[in-house]
């Protein structure tokens, strides 16, 4: 499958032997997408005749891309013309096991469509785009990792990032930790709110006691910072914040640490319009309007909207036994943002899935192909962080864990960040970016903090 996005080409791979549906990459039936696919032949011809005429189309397709694409449309072409008269078109000698190929694939009732997966995941596909293949795999993730960004002072450990922001000042980043550990209701005396400047040193910070489990966090266009409690009923990690009347809150603070509002009724779980369950986390639009994801794993499974002045407003799903993977509906809304647009996206963690919506709340995009995202972040540009920390045999079986990134607008995933380090726990679940373009993943097994650095373009 070939996707023209102005002058850059994307080429997904298909999955062979099955409906059209799930044979063609996840953006290339979303909805709204545009993109050309590729037929077996033309007239759904289904022998091995009609392969090489579907490496000319290929060919055509990719000619009017940039490099390294058209080197492999030349390729193809030379390929699709020797093929035609040989009638081996996957390389190996044997024209008549090409043939059966194509008959196994009708009789078992694919399609043209189908047809055409099973021939562009032919090794000659493969061979034929190696060196344009190994150039895209490359081009895939522009970072490079730095492990030893945090400089926490002497004695101090950041424990588990929850959140991370860039300061307009283009000076400082602020992050929100967990009090050196997973849980400040144990370490009350620690600050949670950390100030950072470029270099990784702590030159500020507040909150100790204010929190039991800080989940989410926000920085919003007039310098407050939003923080969620994020344990819901029934999960352990609320046990010794409730003992001090903590828990289901969403906090805004000014920069000296001092409370100025709060969301909630403190240790009082609830799925009403004043109260909360385990809110997972929060963004406040250009207009002051609060919208919370409400809340984590066992919560409400709803998005709440309020006013500047702590109003109700609307929510989008609702309830402890609301968890739904209907559109519109969630399971486990662990992250929210916003993009330029004025669009809500939720990362919709137990769907495998990222929801968005307008201002009043009606559904308009369902994406997958940001695999199990835990966290959604929307940087100065418009562009799009997900990361997936989760995925694997249990949770997200054909999926790899990493960052996804790509435009607002669009949803085509331009890079991946992949994590490459054996699991310990879950991956990235929080993150941020500078207004360089840095990525700061806060990974939740590990423990720490890690800066991505954009390498080229």
């Amino acid at each position: 499958v070939v996707r023209r996005d102005g002058s850059e080409c994307v080429v997904g791979a298909a999955r062979p032997r099955a409906p059209l549906r799930q044979a063609l990459p996840a953006w290339a039936y979303g909805r709204g997408a545009q993109f050309d696919a590729l037929d077996a032949a033309g007239g759904g011809r289904t022998d091995g005749a009609g392969a090489p005429l579907l490496f000319s189309r290929l060919s055509r397709a990719l000619a009017g891309c940039p490099e390294p694409w058209a080197e492999a449309a030349r390729a193809l072409g030379a390929v699709a013309g020797d093929a035609d008269a040989s009638g081996d078109w996957d390389g190996d000698g044997g024209a008549g096991a090409d043939v059966g190929a194509m008959a196994d694939a009708r009789a078992s009732g694919a399609d043209a469509g189908a047809t055409a997966a099973a021939a562009i995941a032919d090794p000659l596909f493969l061979r034929a785009l190696a060196a344009a293949a190994h150039a895209q795999n490359v081009a895939d993730n522009p970072y490079h990792a730095q492990y030893d960004w945090v400089r926490m002072p002497e004695g101090q450990k950041i424990g588990v990032p929850s959140g991370v922001f860039p300061d307009p000042d283009r000076q400082h980043l602020w992050v929100l930790s967990r009090c050196g550990e997973n849980h400040c209701a144990l370490h009350p005396e620690v600050d949670p709110i950390l100030k950072f400047d470029l270099d990784g040193n702590v030159v500020d910070s507040f909150g100790a006691g204010l929190f039991s489990w800080p989940h989410g966090f926000f920085l919003d266009h007039e310098g407050f910072l939003w923080v969620t409690e994020g344990a819901p009923v029934g999960d352990e990690r609320l046990i010794e914040g409730a003992k001090r009347g903590l828990g289901h809150q969403v906090f805004k603070l000014n920069q000296s640490g001092e409370v100025v509002m709060t969301l909630g009724e403190a240790g009082v779980a609830g799925a009403d319009e004043r109260h909360f369950n385990g809110p997972a986390d929060v963004v406040v639009a250009p207009n002051g309007d609060i919208w919370i994801a409400d809340g984590h794993r066992g919560g409400n499974n709803r998005i709440v909207k309020f006013a500047p002045d702590g109003t109700f407003l609307l929510q989008i799903g609702g309830g402890p036994e609301s968890r739904s993977g209907d559109p519109g509906r969630f399971n486990d809304p662990h992250g929210i943002t916003i993009d330029k647009q004025g669009r809500i996206i939720v990362a919709d963690r137990g769907n495998n899935r990222t929801q968005i919506f307008n201002q009043d709340g009606k559904l308009l995009k369902v994406w997958t192909q940001l695999g199990r995202p835990s966290t959604v972040f929307v940087d100065h540009n418009d562009i799009l962080y997900a990361g997936d920390g989760m995925s694997d045999e249990n949770w997200n079986p054909g999926w790899e864990r990493g960052i996804r990134i790509t435009p607002a607008s669009s949803g085509w995933v331009t890079a991946f960040i992949p994590d490459r380090e054996v699991a310990v726990g879950t991956g990235v679940e929080f993150l941020g970016v500078d207004l360089e373009g840095n990525i700061y993943s806060g990974e939740v097994g590990r423990e720490r903090l890690v800066k991505y650095i954009r390498v080229r373009p």
